[in-house]
Order: C-alpha cells, then sequence, then structure tokens
C-alpha cells in the first residue's frame, strides 16, 4: 500500500479552497470494481465488486483484504451492508438472486431471495432495505413488456408481493426512506423516479408522485425534505423537489465542465453526507470533482487527483469526512475531505 502524506489545496473557479489528503491507495485486483458499501462501524469494514462477480472484503483504513466471496453467476448490480449487523452485506446479481453473508461465517451465502413464480428468476438489477431492515425491495430487467419492484420479507425470505405498472422500462434504483418504513422510490430507463406509500392496498393507490426527468435516470438519492439529486443516461444532473413538477437546478456536462473548469468526461455518482447533497463527476485519466448542491446552486467542493488512473466507478462516504473510490484501475483510494 502507498500512503499519501501531502495535502493538497484545490482551488475552483468560484474562489472556493478545499484541502484534500490522500490518505491510502491500493491496487487490490486486475480486475474493475463497479461498487462499494461500508458497514461505518469503528473500524468500518468495506466491500467492492469485481467485474468478475466477485466480492472484496477489506478494513477501509488499512485495506488488507480479508476474504473473496463468490456466489453469484452474473453481474453484480448491488452490495449493501446491515446497519443492524455489522458482519451482514447483501448484494444483487443478474442472475435474479439477493444473496446474505456473513463474514463470521464463512465465504457461502446465509441466505438467499429470488422470485421465479412465473419461470426462470428475474434479473435484479438493484436493490435495497427499508429502515428496519424487515422488508426488502429489488428491481428488474425489463421482462417482456414488465419491470419489476418485487417485495420480501427479510426474516423469512417470503416473497410478499411486487409491483409491475409503473414503470415501462428497466428498474435502475431503488431507495426507501432513511426513517419512513413504508416510502419508497424507484427510477428506470424510462425516465421517472416513482415515490410509493406501501401503506396502501395497491400499486396504483401507492404511487404517490412521480418525477419525470425527461431522461433515463441512472442514480438518484433521497434526501431531507423530500429532494432528490439524480444522474440521468445523458450525463446530466438533476434536483429536485418531491412537490415540484420540473428540477430546481439541471446541469448538463457541459455545463459542469464549465464550473470546474475543467473537461467532464462522465459523472460518478451522487450521494448525502452530513444532510448536503454531493455530485461527483470524472476525466478518464482519474481526477474527481466534487459539488455539494446549495439551494439551487452547485459549489465547487473538492478536486481529488492522483490517486487514480482510469475511469472511477464508485465512490462512498465514510465517518471522520473521508471517501473511498475505486474503479477500472483496481485500485481502492481512500481520502480525507472536508463534507
Amino acid at each position: 500500500m502507498d500512503n499519501m502524506d501531502s495535502v493538497n489545496g484545490n482551488s475552483m473557479n468560484n474562489g472556493s479552497t478545499s484541502f484534500v489528503k490522500l490518505l491510502s491507495k491500493q491496487n487490490v485486483t486486475k480486475e474493475y470494481i463497479l461498487h462499494s458499501a461500508v458497514n461505518n462501524q469503528a473500524q468500518p469494514q468495506l466491500a467492492v465488486t469485481l467485474s468478475t462477480n466477485e466480492i472484496l472484503h477489506f478494513d477501509v483504513m488499512t485495506q488488507a483484504k480479508s476474504t473473496t466471496y463468490k456466489g453469484h453467476e452474473k453481474s453484480v448490480t448491488g452490495i449493501k451492508f446491515s446497519q443492524e449487523t455489522p458482519s451482514t452485506f447483501f448484494s444483487s446479481s443478474i442472475d435474479g438472486r439477493v444473496l446474505v453473508w456473513d463474514t463470521r461465517s464463512g465465504v457461502s451465502p446465509v441466505q438467499s431471495f429470488l422470485d421465479d413464480s412465473d419461470g426462470p428468476s428475474k434479473p435484479l438489477t438493484c436493490f435495497d432495505l427499508n429502515s428496519d431492515e424487515a422488508y426488502l425491495c429489488a428491481g428488474t430487467e425489463l421482462i417482456r413488456e414488465d419491470s419489476f419492484l418485487l417485495f420480501w420479507d427479510r426474516r423469512t425470505g417470503t416473497n410478499v408481493g411486487g409491483y409491475w405498472n409503473s414503470h415501462t422500462d428497466e428498474i435502475t434504483h431503488v431507495q426507501f426512506h432513511s426513517t419512513c418504513n413504508s416510502g419508497l422510490a424507484s427510477s428506470s430507463v424510462d425516465g421517472l423516479i416513482n415515490i410509493f406509500d406501501l401503506t396502501q392496498n395497491n400499486e396504483d393507490d401507492a404511487l404517490s408522485n412521480t418525477l419525470n426527468t425527461e431522461s433515463s435516470v441512472n442514480k438518484f438519492t433521497w434526501g431531507p425534505d423530500d429532494h432528490f439529486s439524480c444522474i440521468t443516461g445523458t450525463e446530466d444532473y438533476q434536483f429536485w423537489s418531491a412537490e415540484q413538477t420540473s428540477p430546481a437546478l439541471s446541469m448538463t456536462r457541459d455545463d459542469l465542465t464549465d464550473l470546474s473548469e475543467c473537461k467532464v468526461d462522465y459523472l460518478v455518482d451522487t450521494f448525502l453526507a452530513n444532510r448536503s447533497f454531493y455530485l461527483v463527476s470524472g476525466t478518464n485519466d482519474g481526477s474527481l470533482h466534487m459539488y455539494r448542491q446549495k439551494k439551487r446552486h452547485l459549489i465547487p467542493a473538492a478536486v481529488l487527483s492522483k490517486g487514480h488512473t482510469d475511469v472511477v466507478r464508485t465512490v462512498i462516504p465514510i465517518k471522520g469526512n473521508c471517501l473511498v473510490t475505486g474503479g477500472e484501475d483496481g485500485q481502492l483510494c481512500t481520502w480525507r475531505v472536508s463534507l
């Protein structure tokens, strides 16, 4: 592992300055790193998915690899740690299963969720757990003419139903409300972010609001006061209030290039930290730009450079104002950033 001791002050075009410290970087694999999750305990543990369908498990700060998990037969599409049981994490896959792993119990999954009620198991593109982790929801690819939101009772493993009328194309992301067990949002290639109240008896009544981005939605984040940030398939950034019929802010990749004074090749992710929304953009040589949402504007926040050498696929905030990034160079970088 390379330890980075220098602290870089990065000035951006609005005169703001942020100090970024590259704490460590390590080449952990020859494969692409695609997704990541952290359990944010006293000694945070990190899990990352690879293009080989494997999962690697690390200590965040030392990045010493502890375990390789092999269970999925096709691409892994998501990963998430349990907040109730820090040793447990979940992974979804195009093979149609959400697998549950316990780092105390060896390298075999301890539970599996799938829906093969009307034929082969449905390919899963994303998943999430509600706030008390009693229920799990996963989204699917387009199957014939339907895409599905599937629900399971997490404790029994029983499928408890699904929705299939609200989206007309592949579902790209699902997220439960952070404090309300019955709140769920989903996005799709059809351009919609749908918001559901799961206390209702049927899908039509449960659909309480729809945000139409007019583009496919890759990722979104549901934050305080029912605000949403999202990244579209055309590499645009949008910021919404669920009460509005149009975004409060919409920025193209060219807009972001002008804002950062550096060519933006792609958008990596949008996330919530310290109750603020952040966006991360990237360049093909591995540099990253961070922006903070402030009312109806994006404010340049930091430049993360000299870490990666290729496209970055995942960024995740951890305790202590740190971020972990991973990408197509097979490297994991840990940064301290003032969020």
